[in-house]
């Protein structure tokens, strides 16, 4: 599992901090909150740093801007990860035409810091089926920027979305995100029901779209 550890980890971590802008509108309200990580909506995502990516060319949130984001943060050692898959590539299929781009970026830790390499990477992705774009963080510091870096998390596979104008709308505080029953899931889903409902708000909003390609090779 991927609960937090004091980080000692593979490497020596940086632990690059947020800025202090923020942007003062509340996240969709919903039947379903996070039971961490709400104060991080709101914020200015940070840039991508470190990353290297496995089956796409790189991404940064500065090319996609004007592009709502949706970016996991998963292990392969992680059984809830694997379990949330069936999730992102429903969000891949059914909301990348519509403009959401769809990131998985895998952090090495415990067990899985052996997959510190994108052809390890690959083989896991190939297994798991994963259809959209994954990223190696080896040295995390792209989640610590967005998650780990400043708070003691229960978990760290999160996942956040970032709308159009680059804030961060929505917020997943890690473990299983898994599909409802009538999309082929485990059953009920209230926070892919609020994930849906947030998506579809980030989508509606009216800053113009930039033409970024963001597919897997």
């Amino acid at each position: 599992m991927n609960r937090v550890l004091p980080l000692a980890l593979c490497a020596a971590l940086a632990l690059p901090t947020f800025g202090s802008s923020a942007v003062a509108q509340p996240q969709t309200k919903t039947h379903w909150e996070p039971e961490d990580g709400a104060e991080i909506v709101g914020r200015k995502a940070p840039e991508f740093a470190g990353l290297i990516w496995v089956n796409s060319k790189p991404l940064t949130l500065a090319a996609l801007k004007g592009k709502p984001v949706f970016v996991r943060f998963w292990l392969g050692s992680c059984p809830m990860c694997q379990g949330s898959i069936p999730t992102l590539n429903y969000l891949y299929k059914t909301y990348s035409p519509k403009g959401l781009v769809v990131i998985g970026i895998h952090h090495p830790h415990g067990v899985s810091c052996s997959l510190e390499s994108p052809e390890k990477v690959d083989v896991v992705m190939h297994q798991w089926g994963m259809k959209f774009p994954v990223a190696l963080d080896n040295d995390w510091k792209t989640i610590n920027r967005y998650w780990t870096g400043k708070s003691a998390r229960a978990y760290t596979s999160s996942s956040v979305l970032i709308d159009r104008a680059g804030v961060i709308r929505w917020v997943h505080p890690g473990g299983l995100l898994a599909l409802p029953a009538s999309l082929g899931g485990e059953g009920d889903s209230p926070a892919f029901e609020s994930l849906q409902q947030a998506i579809d708000v980030v989508l509606k909003s009216n800053a113009p779209a930039v033409r970024t390609s963001a597919k897997p090779r």
